[in-house]
């Protein structure tokens, strides 16, 4: 049984290969040495081959997907993990900043010498 799984969003197509039962189609070598295998015998057995020729890339893409997309998940964390990390660093320096330009443009210098006026030699 073949079954078509069409993804248009991501434009993949999975092709499934069920087959019912796959000893029925396994041909020992030394009878294929001894007999005499006619043409659809031979076509049939070559389409068998090519299905589980097609049935091995598919898992080989398949694994190969899900290792990509594994560490595609991973990097993507790692980045917003440092992301949230600049975006800290950042605000912090920022507060900082505005603290110490704050203090440039106080006045408490100016009220400790408005309550004592200096003597001026009188």
């Amino acid at each position: 049984m073949i079954s078509i799984l069409k993804n248009s969003s991501l434009g993949c197509i999975w092709l499934n290969i069920y087959t019912a039962n796959q000893d029925i189609y396994i041909i020992q070598e030394n009878l294929k040495l001894k007999t005499v295998v006619f043409q659809m015998e031979t076509s049939l057995f070559k389409s068998f081959e090519n299905l589980r020729n097609v049935i091995d890339y598919q898992k080989h893409h398949m694994l190969r997907e899900a290792q990509g997309r594994s560490f595609a998940e991973d990097l993507n964390e790692r980045v917003q993990h440092w992301s949230i990390a600049q975006t800290v660093v950042i605000v912090v320096t920022s507060i900082c900043q505005i603290v110490v330009v704050r203090s440039f443009f106080s006045d408490r210098g100016h009220k400790r010498y408005g309550q004592h006026k200096p003597n001026l030699g009188t």
